[in-house]
């Protein structure tokens, strides 16, 4: 059995990742979760992982966890501050920065085959052009600064100890499970009610990457992560696509006639029109690309969402 270790299992990506992984039953899946966490995203695999209850800032039990466990492969996608109301200062450093610390001194003392540490295209800040891997990071806000702390500390920690920690600046994924405020909830909650979408600036962009496609490159990337250590790679798609085109897309798929009410909920301050990911070197040296066009994935979505909008009663989805 392989053993895996997982943060983040109860957010979007992680979710989906823990999903994807007790799939092989080779796999030993480990879920960090803290005492009150929600697992609504897990409910129907609770039963196919091992729950482990720390808190990423408690170093000395998270410490003594890995020792215990022992895993091969650690998926590092606990966060916060991603989320427009994750907006506590202290808790995005002290989950973001101090958790990554604790967690990758964890793993000095065992042997690991892989750690996975999951960043965010906001590290780059504002581009007018496709963003490179080694351009210089300019973060425009407290999440982006947060992980450009993780990266520097992860990369650093790799080369100095020769730990197989490889670290992937995600832009944005869309998909299952993904929190309700976002976009493509956000349209798809409203199309399946038969509701008139409510969005910001209709051109705004974003490089959109299909969760099951960044979830097929996070857990690849693991089988690399030795030849690759204390690198950092970009994991979209390399098009960007604005909030009209998303908007007219999901209402063309579903068939229904709606029109997006455009300005009738706040902006955000990332809200640009260039964002995309560089993704030459993520391409030539994993030799992968996407599976899923915008369009096909758009056309999952709207099948899933309109058989689990239940899952997005307030009751569930505090996150």
């Amino acid at each position: 059995m392989k053993k895996i270790f997982l943060t983040g299992a109860t957010g979007f990506i992680g979710a989906n990742l823990a999903h994807k992984l007790v799939k092989n039953k080779n796999n030993h899946v480990y879920v960090l979760v803290r005492k009150y966490s929600n697992l609504w995203r897990i409910s129907k695999i609770k039963k196919d992982v091992i729950l482990v209850e720390c808190d990423l800032n408690d170093g000395k039990k998270l410490k003594e966890i890995i020792q215990k466990i022992k895993p091969s492969i650690i998926y590092h996608c606990a966060a916060y501050g991603i989320i427009h109301e994750e907006n506590d200062f202290e808790k995005t450093i002290n989950t973001n920065v101090f958790g990554t610390i604790n967690l990758i001194n964890a793993c000095k003392d065992i042997k690991i085959d892989a750690f996975i540490n999951l960043s965010s295209s906001l590290e780059y800040g504002e581009k007018e052009y496709a963003m490179k891997e080694c351009d210089s990071l300019n973060p425009i806000n407290i999440y982006g600064i947060s992980k450009v702390i993780c990266t520097e500390y992860a990369n650093q920690m790799s080369k100095v100890f020769g730990l197989p920690i490889i670290t992937l600046r995600v832009f944005t994924p869309f998909g299952y499970y993904e929190h309700k405020s976002r976009l493509f909830p956000s349209l798809f909650l409203s199309i399946v009610n038969n509701k008139n979408p409510q969005l910001a600036k209709p051109n705004s962009v974003r490089d959109f990457i299909f969760i099951e496609d960044a979830i097929d490159f996070i857990i690849l990337s693991s089988k690399y992560a030795k030849k690759y250590a204390g690198q950092v790679f970009n994991l979209g798609t390399g098009k960007q696509h604005s909030v009209s085109e998303i908007a007219d897309l999901a209402i063309n798929v579903s068939g229904k006639k709606l029109k997006p009410e455009y300005n009738s909920v706040p902006g955000r301050i990332y809200d640009l029109m260039t964002w995309t990911a560089d993704m030459k070197k993520t391409f030539k040296y994993f030799n992968w690309k996407p599976r899923y066009s915008i369009k096909i994935a758009t056309k999952k979505m709207f099948i899933w969402f309109s058989k689990n909008k239940k899952l997005y009663s307030e009751r569930n989805n505090k996150k």
